[in-house]
């Protein structure tokens, strides 16, 4: 572990350090006898329930929980790790919106343009049309834009690219923490990959300080402050 990096979110943003807490969280086991599957669940999620529990020893945790958990995240992009489903997916249509800008802008089809606003939603649809269409180099997006198929419907365009750059990001953390965040990512509401595009996914080093620039620049939420 990097003793400095948690003095530091100690001293200067204990939020995060409460969420990495939350993400590497030991799980425990109950010493009661309770044969009901979903009521034992409900248990187990309540934190301020099994806190009582444990102090009363009628639930004990599994320590070595501790060292096998992922704590190294001083490279500010796996800390998208840290985040909600719906956050991760917003992350994704954000970029996806600004990659596809002029696209949008220069739709003329009334299906293209419905099945974008819909997908996208009014406000980042907007978005797209006005400070979006800005926030990309010409190179970076003609870069991203050539992973999929010009022929593609365009929303169809806009939904894959989204979960496209949450696996690109993905695909640089190291193994243990992709592993960890599996089921984080399976429970995305956007489409899955092909397997060939998953396989043969475009690297790009530049990746995360473009959307490290979008989250602080566009977004406004409590879970930004990872990142700062």
């Amino acid at each position: 572990m990097n003793y400095l990096f948690f003095r530091d979110q100690i001293r200067d943003n204990p939020a995060f350090l409460s969420e990495l807490l939350v993400f590497n969280k030991t799980p425990l086991t109950l010493k009661l006898d309770v044969s009901d599957k979903a009521l034992r669940d409900r248990i187990l999620a309540d934190r301020a329930l099994c806190a009582v529990l444990h102090k009363r020893g009628l639930a004990e945790s599994d320590t070595s929980a501790i060292s096998a958990g992922y704590w190294s995240f001083t490279d500010d992009c796996q800390r998208l790790a840290l985040l909600a489903p719906e956050n991760l997916r917003h992350v994704g249509m954000l970029l996806a919106a600004a990659i596809y800008a002029d696209d949008i802008a220069s739709s003329v089809t009334k299906r293209d343009v419905l099945a974008a606003r819909e997908f996208l939603g009014e406000e980042l649809y907007g978005w797209a049309l006005n400070r979006g269409r800005f926030e990309l180099s010409d190179k970076a997006r003609s870069k991203l834009k050539a992973a999929l198929p010009a022929d593609m419907a365009l929303a169809e365009r806009i939904s894959l690219m989204s979960r496209l750059v949450l696996e690109m990001l993905r695909s640089s953390w190291p193994e243990a923490l992709r592993a960890k965040t599996g089921q984080l990512f399976n429970s995305i509401n956007l489409p899955e990959l092909p397997d060939a595009l998953r396989e043969n996914m475009p690297a790009s080093r530049k990746l995360w300080f473009i959307v490290k620039k979008l989250v602080l620049r566009e977004t406004v939420a409590e879970w930004t402050h990872y990142f700062k």
